[in-house]
């Protein structure tokens, strides 16, 4: 009887520490957790009681199959194939989507010359497109790659073009009435004013390059994250495959947060010390 009253008490107080933890952290923080957490449950309630375990595996099936994958051996040569592709995609979805959107913004001619072409590769699916690269290229390298980026660039063009609208008109006309030179005013004026949008595009062209990676190496690729997802598709093994993306998607959102928020932080810190 007291061994099951201590295991009550054990119980009630871990909930309020668990409630204070939830309580002390910032609100941000608080609600991404609290979001994690209904995600999580709802999934647990949902493969116990709703769905069978070899169509949904619980939270905790998939933890343990993660597990396995990242000490099976297998993890780092197909992780790094994905990885491979998609830094050798994402700078040239930028730069190209940045060239062309800076191009349209400040010229008519161009933006009359790209954006119908603009619109019909905003508009196709990405997964067409990715066929029509793997036909093409068949199992080439590159093939996954002129997939990625002919599919990405556009939306970074849109933000940069979108951005390029937004510029300081009456600045840069006071700079050019001055006889400001254009580099300078590209360095002091035009750069600063498109850098949110300049990151906003990348963080869009990472984000987007890392599933279009995945998305090709399901078609066309012998090694990768989306190739060991096709592999544990045919063998049935639902865990092993969303253990593979879950994995991908870890990765994805450390990398965003740990490193491209730091670096917009730094960047845009000026933003910050001139409204303050």
């Amino acid at each position: 009887m007291t061994a099951t009253t201590d295991r009550g008490h054990g119980a009630t107080a871990r909930r309020p520490a668990l409630l204070g933890a939830l309580q002390r952290m910032p609100l941000e923080l608080r609600w991404r957790v609290m979001g994690y957490l209904t995600v999580l449950g709802g999934w647990q309630l949902l493969s116990t009681f709703v769905v069978a375990q070899h169509i949904l595996p619980s939270p905790v099936t998939i933890i343990a199959e993660m597990g396995a994958v990242l000490s099976g051996g297998q993890f780092l040569t197909h992780f790094g194939a994905t990885v491979q592709r998609t830094f050798i995609s994402l700078p040239l979805v930028f730069v190209l989507g940045a060239a062309v959107g800076l191009a349209m913004g400040l010229s008519r001619w161009w933006e009359a010359f790209f954006r119908d072409f603009i619109t019909v590769l905003l508009s196709v699916p990405g997964l067409i497109l990715v066929l029509i690269a793997i036909l093409l290229m068949g199992l080439s390298p590159w093939g996954p790659i002129l997939a990625i980026v002919v599919t990405n660039f556009a939306f970074v063009t849109i933000q940069v073009w979108e951005g390029v609208k937004d510029l300081p008109r009456d600045l840069l006309d006071m700079a050019h009435a001055f006889g400001v030179g254009p580099r300078t005013r590209m360095r002091h004026i035009v750069l600063p004013s498109l850098a949110p949008y300049l990151f906003t595009a990348f963080t869009y062209a990472f984000t987007l390059t890392w599933k279009l990676a995945m998305v090709t190496e399901l078609f066309g690729a012998s090694q990768g994250v989306g190739f060991r997802m096709r592999a544990e598709f045919w063998e049935f093994n639902v865990a092993g495959m969303l253990a593979w993306a879950l994995l991908l998607f870890v990765i994805a959102v450390a990398f965003e947060k740990l490193v491209l928020k730091r670096v917009e932080r730094h960047v845009l810190r000026w933003r910050e010390a001139s409204f303050t």
